[in-house]
């Protein structure tokens, strides 16, 4: 973690002054940094985690979340047990009856193209009292689980589906007892290993984006090799083999986050340099179209038509004041004046755009100006 400026109760007056208003609604052209977006300052109500949330996916009108929370407050204040796992209602805001129970920490989900089930990792060795080393498979809408049974040998951060297989990273040496260190691939009906697939990082992966075409794998962590070839913290490999393709932006600094656009002509990361990073490439080529600092670390981005949001251990981006939260132009890497802040020392940990909206995930109490821990939505059509 990056050394903050200052502690978070000394920021409180900028923070209540940065957020003036509820809504901005004037919409943005592509490159506008002057523009205002969309997405509202001030997230809805909805029930509340009492633990970080690391990961969020949705699935039509249903969050999930993944986390080491042990409870989730209701909007009406009464509180259900709900042991790392959870799912909020994304019209509503109310807390729903999936409740698959995980005994340690979930760091990654994943859905299946069908939307009928979530792919879980982390550090968790049961669901529901039954062994799951780190990985499991629950039906989206009962919270069962799945007979699926795949055994990784340490931590589980980072999970993508393609086809028939579901790509995950961490800190693992091996899965079902086969080498395979850091980056694996898995049959998503049997659990097997896809023993083609050797990239081999040196080092842990915490992020993995599917180019749209689906022939590249990109790679987030804190490695200097992977499929074979020297690259330094961030890499693109071949489905298949996990062979090293030939884009390497080798950044300076730990890669924590990486997505790509809907069309795959640029893929954007976080992560953590002197302060912390955020940056854009074509995949054609190794140097930045640009790259913005910040003076704490970038824990995760997510892409919409006219932002990159990144959340993180910030305050400051770009020299203007951003607390844990920041938007930039996807073309120019221009700061937007979107400005919600979120408070705590270590910030937001989970950024997730969907269905308009921005889903925000970490250890906040306070976001947008009101109090709504540690999970907010911001927008976001039914």
């Amino acid at each position: 973690m990056s050394k903050f400026l200052t502690p978070w109760s000394r920021r409180l007056p900028r923070l209540a002054t940065a957020v003036v208003a509820a809504v901005i609604t004037t919409s943005l052209l592509p490159g506008d940094a002057h523009g205002a977006l969309s997405l509202p300052q001030v997230p809805q109500k909805t029930a509340s985690p009492n633990g970080r949330v690391h990961a969020i996916v949705r699935v039509g009108d249903t969050v999930y979340l993944g986390g080491s929370f042990t409870a989730v407050r209701r909007k009406d204040g009464t509180t259900a047990t709900r042991n790392r796992l959870a799912a909020i209602n994304a019209t509503t805001g109310e807390l729903k009856s999936w409740n698959p129970n995980a005994n340690g920490t979930v760091l990654a989900l994943a859905v299946s193209a069908d939307g009928s089930r979530i792919y879980a990792g982390g550090d968790f060795t049961a669901i529901g009292g039954r062994t799951r080393n780190r990985l499991a498979k629950i039906s989206a809408s009962s919270g069962s689980l799945s007979s699926w049974k795949p055994s990784a040998s340490s931590s589980v951060r980072a999970l993508a589906i393609k086809g028939s297989r579901l790509y995950a990273g961490g800190t693992f040496s091996t899965i079902n007892g086969t080498p395979v260190s850091r980056l694996a691939a898995l049959d998503t009906s049997s659990g097997s290993v896809k023993t083609d697939f050797q990239p081999r990082p040196d080092a842990g992966v915490r992020s993995l984006a599917v180019s749209p075409d689906g022939t590249r794998l990109y790679v987030a962590g804190s490695f200097t090799t992977i499929g074979g070839a020297a690259r330094r913290n961030l890499a693109a490999v071949g489905l298949s083999s996990g062979s090293a393709r030939s884009w390497a932006p080798n950044p300076d600094w730990f890669a924590y986050s990486v997505t790509v656009s809907s069309d795959g002509s640029r893929i954007y990361a976080g992560g953590a340099g002197t302060g912390g990073r955020v940056a854009a490439w074509k995949p054609s080529s190794n140097t930045p179209l640009w790259e913005k600092s910040l003076d704490g670390d970038a824990n995760a981005v997510a892409l919409t038509a006219n932002a990159l949001y990144a959340g993180g251990h910030f305050h400051v981006a770009v020299g203007q004041a951003r607390e844990k939260l920041a938007a930039f132009d996807p073309a120019s890497g221009a700061l937007h004046p979107w400005n919600p802040g979120a408070d705590s020392l270590a910030g937001v940990y989970a950024v997730t755009a969907a269905n308009n909206g921005l889903h925000v995930g970490g250890d906040f109490t306070v976001i947008g100006g009101i109090s709504q821990p540690r999970y907010a939505q911001f927008g976001g059509t039914p």
